[in-house]
């Protein structure tokens, strides 16, 4: 449970920010989610074509297929969760974000340690070669200053012997197999790649998950045999004790008009719920003047004025979570879920385009964590 309240909490402070961030964005909002799409795109599109940059490793000996399998790789995750975002399939793309960029940031230190230790130049040579992890036995004893019964190409002509592998190296014709044993210096490379690997692939498709969850909403819906029921958190509709809507929340109530346009919804009740703190009173007001500013948003701004809507609010009365833990303190998050507004529709008010009995979900419910 520790791991899961941690990654909610997480998750509640990134949206947090990111509801102020809808607040300043406005309708820019989508234009950056577009914008973070399709940097992460072209990033992997680079990696294809060109088979390098963005930090990528020296793989003389794989040319840079490998480096393109990663861009490939990277392509197919973002265009993944693109259509994952457009067919308005359950996933959580905040939770990727996070869990992508997290793997980023430690993938990118192990491979710019493994870049600091088996990467290096020469004197007067920008080009950046790649170190063996085994030297061949000719080398070692070079290295050691048994120069006796060397084969001719190992003969030092009466120069001083090299003092590390990097001068040995520069001073013998830059040949990795002069030095090192050629599967030993195959296998750093493979090693870079694969490190490299695990640090630009989550980076990019970490980068498209977090464009998308930025104008995500985070609607859940709750189908039954008799209703539809929507439930919008009112942390993203309004500011703390507030019934005035949010700029941020443009993006969740427009979701909910679609449904409604979509469902062809004739008739809906709206309801108002907060948690436990403050005055049971002004709760119950509270809440019921947050359900009429969505109804009045959803009719003035999303056009559904031939609705028929009625409102109600209920205040602390019908929480979905304990308001505190067993152990009587107070529990944040339980709190949080029962602060929202639910929109109620009777199946018999929906006339669906094609099939009936079918449902159709949030691209972005909100975890039960």
């Amino acid at each position: 449970m520790g791991n899961l309240d941690f990654l909610s909490e997480i998750i509640g402070t990134i949206t947090t920010i990111k509801s102020q961030a809808l607040d300043k964005l406005g309708p820019l909002a989508p234009i950056v989610t577009g914008v973070g799409q399709i940097v992460a795109a072209a990033i992997s599109l680079f990696l294809i074509i060109a088979g390098r940059g963005f930090f990528a490793p020296v793989t003389p000996g794989l040319s840079h297929y490998a480096v393109r399998v990663c861009g490939a790789v990277s392509g197919v995750g973002v265009v993944a969760l693109y259509i994952l975002s457009r067919r308005g399939t359950p996933w959580i793309f905040t939770v990727y974000a996070i869990y992508l960029i997290a793997a980023a940031l430690i993938g990118a230190v192990v491979y710019l340690f493994l870049r600091r230790v088996l990467c290096f130049r020469c004197e007067l040579d920008k080009t950046l070669y790649v170190r063996g992890l085994v030297l061949n036995q000719h080398a070692k004893r070079v290295l050691n200053n048994d120069l006796t019964g060397l084969p001719p190409q190992y003969d030092l002509h009466g120069d001083p012997p090299p003092t590390s592998t990097r001068e040995y190296f520069c001073r013998s014709g830059k040949d990795p197999e002069f030095i090192w044993r050629l599967w030993s210096h195959a296998l750093a490379e493979v090693i870079l790649l694969v490190s490299y690997f695990f640090f630009i692939v989550p980076l990019t498709v970490g980068l498209a998950s977090a464009a998308i969850a930025m104008t995500e909403t985070e609607v859940r819906i709750l189908e039954t045999r008799e209703t539809t029921r929507i439930n919008v958190p009112t942390d993203v509709l309004f500011d703390f004790d507030k019934a005035d809507l949010r700029p941020g929340a443009v993006a969740s109530l427009a979701f909910v008009a679609e449904i409604f346009r979509r469902r062809g919804v004739s008739a809906a009740r709206i309801e108002g719920h907060t948690d436990s703190v403050g005055d049971p009173k002004y709760n119950k007001t509270l809440s019921l003047k947050r359900a009429e500013a969505v109804l009045e948003w959803l009719k003035g701004s999303e056009g559904l004025g031939r609705v028929k809507f009625t409102v109600e609010g209920f205040g602390h009365t019908q929480p979905v979570a304990n308001n505190r833990k067993p152990d009587g303190s107070d529990d944040p998050q339980g709190r949080q879920k029962n602060r929202r507004v639910v929109i109620v529709i009777d199946k018999q008010d929906e006339r669906r385009e094609g099939k009936t009995g079918t449902s159709w979900t949030s691209q972005t419910p909100v975890p039960h964590l």
